[in-house]
């Protein structure tokens, strides 16, 4: 395993863009999100995590494709590629990234902390909830809510980062003291200290809890 990734990429920022405290207090706000990790954990497990190979991109309710992404690691040394993702990150978002990887020509200053958080919790082997402050390329910024869910390969080893995004309210696009935060997500959590119960008729509630 490599080790952790450090900042070296130069002009970023001194400010942390990605937290890297878990935040025990920070709640799920997005649906889209909360539905991902209700399929997340609805899938069965090897070991403590879901296998890549249980996931099946149309078996995630269809609300949630837009914002959904895939990622592969590689390790010696770390490395993260977008395998997928969805039309909102690509029109909305302006991410054209599928088949890239993490690096200063995708994420801007804001990528070896990104990489530092995906490597974190590959050796943790847990997910991560996020408010994230993202660069893309030139000076293009936007404030998101993310979550990151671990895939195992069948030799036990987490081998994707299962995701999706969405934009936080436009307002915190123009706060200059926005502070990231992120809060790791073990597998056999309950999903009800992450975020409130869905609305009764929501897509959420036709994921079975694993017994």
């Amino acid at each position: 395993m490599s080790p952790l990734i450090q900042d070296k990429i130069s002009g970023a920022r001194n400010e942390p863009d990605v937290a890297d405290v878990n935040d025990e207090g920070l709640l799920i706000q997005s649906p889209v999100l909360r539905g991902l990790l209700s399929y997340w954990q609805s899938l069965p497990l090897k070991q403590d995590l879901p296998l890549k190979a249980s996931f099946d991109p149309l078996s995630v309710p269809r609300q949630i494709w837009p914002q959904l992404f895939l990622c592969q690691l590689f390790y010696e040394p770390f490395s993260v590629l977008i395998r997928l993702q969805g039309t909102y990150l690509n029109d909305k978002l302006h991410q054209q990234f599928t088949g890239k990887y993490i690096d200063e020509t995708t994420f801007g200053a804001s990528a070896s902390k990104v990489l530092r958080a995906y490597q974190r919790a590959a050796l943790k082997r847990v997910g991560y909830l996020s408010q994230e402050r993202l660069c893309f390329g030139e000076g293009f910024g936007v404030f998101l809510e993310a979550i990151h869910l671990p895939l195992l390969d069948e030799k036990g080893q987490v081998s994707h980062m299962l995701g999706a995004l969405e934009r936080l309210p436009c307002q915190a696009d123009c706060l200059d003291n926005f502070t990231p935060r992120r809060r790791d997500i073990p597998r056999q959590s309950s999903e009800e200290p992450l975020c409130r119960p869905p609305r009764p008729g929501s897509f959420l509630n036709q994921f079975s809890r694993p017994d």
